[in-house]
């Protein structure tokens, strides 16, 4: 079984993939887009993003998931879950009507009733182009799902957030020994990639992909089936799960 992570970084995806059993081979690769990322590695079992999937509208103006997820992350990472840009503002900035900052807030406020962050604005180009694979290809659903990075952590660190930023060191140094936990050979990985990639992918989003693909993994001894939440998720219009999904570990 193949089990893949990947976030963005820089405007690529890099992803993670870990073959078989967590004590084989492991590979990290850049694409500059996820089509390419699907195409490359669809023979994985499980695809995960760090990425919102599933869209808020005018009928379900909130995502339930981002509520949950920043309760469970509070007080130290909630700020790490932005509110997802809607439905509308993807289609406007998909179609070529809104890619101003301005532009894309005003829609979304239109729909939803609320402004845009510009962390959330930063966000639209990639979550277009997941929604735009996943409305094509509804066999997808279920392979390639929404992971956010710290509800990923969050339980593999047994149901508790992570106590420093991600870009900090100490906050490097505290993924990698979570990960450390389930996987071996997590920082002779990490400095690997980070040799591979001579400095064009940071610290942090190693370790977020990392921590991802772990929580692909299908059958790992230590670590339980794959859950999410809510535990029962909301659909957008086209179908698609407001969900994050994570891993506890084997009790």
């Amino acid at each position: 079984m193949i089990a893949v992570g990947a976030n963005v970084s820089r405007g690529s995806w890099f992803a993670v993939r870990i073959e078989g059993s967590v004590a084989r081979r492991a590979d990290a690769r850049l694409f500059p887009n996820l089509s390419l990322l699907v195409d490359s590695w669809g023979d994985a079992s499980q695809i995960l993003l760090g990425m919102p999937i599933g869209l808020p509208d005018a009928e379900q103006p909130t995502r339930q998931v981002d509520h949950e997820a920043r309760r469970l992350l509070r007080p130290l990472r909630a700020n790490t879950v932005f509110p997802v840009p809607s439905r509308a503002a993807i289609d406007a900035f998909r179609s070529g009507e809104a890619r101003s900052y301005q532009a894309l807030s005003k829609t979304n406020q239109l729909e939803v009733h609320r402004k845009l962050s510009r962390q959330s604005a930063g966000m639209v180009r990639k979550i277009a182009e997941v929604d735009e694979l996943l409305t094509r290809d509804p066999a997808l659903h279920d392979k390639v799902r929404e992971a956010h990075r710290e509800i990923c952590f969050w339980g593999l660190n047994h149901a508790q957030p992570m106590s420093y930023p991600k870009a900090r060191t100490e906050g490097v140094a505290e993924r990698l020994d979570v990960i450390g936990q389930y996987i071996p050979w997590a920082r002779t990985f990490f400095e690997k990639v980070e040799r591979q990639f001579g400095g064009r992918v940071p610290q942090a989003v190693i370790t977020d992909a990392l921590g991802t693909a772990l929580t692909a993994v299908p059958a790992h001894p230590l670590l339980g089936d794959l859950l999410s939440i809510p535990t029962q998720p909301q659909r957008d219009a086209r179908g698609l799960r407001m969900e994050m999904v994570y891993r506890l570990p084997r009790v």
